[in-house]
């Protein structure tokens, strides 16, 4: 009788954690990740990826490059600081 490819991937895996059981570095690895996963799902930490700003998100932020202050500019005019 053949073995199918999902029976030799299960004798695959079923052999690799034989394996490593006993393995100290796997354990301490598991662990830790277990352990970051808790402070993830309790909001202390993030995982890493894209956290850069999505094009839709980008009207949200105002950023001001070079741009000179206008109350230094224009200290005593009412208009200009009425409408910062």
């Amino acid at each position: 009788m053949k073995t199918t490819i999902e029976q030799e991937l299960t004798m695959a895996i079923e052999n690799s954690s034989k394996k490593f059981k006993d393995e100290v570095l796997l354990n301490q690895f598991e662990k830790a990740s277990e352990e970051f996963e808790k402070l993830v799902s309790l909001g202390i930490v993030k995982k890493r990826g894209n956290n850069l700003i999505s094009i839709t998100d980008t009207h949200l932020h105002k950023s001001n490059l070079n741009k000179p202050n206008v109350k230094d500019k224009y200290p005593n005019d009412n208009f200009y600081l009425s409408n910062i």
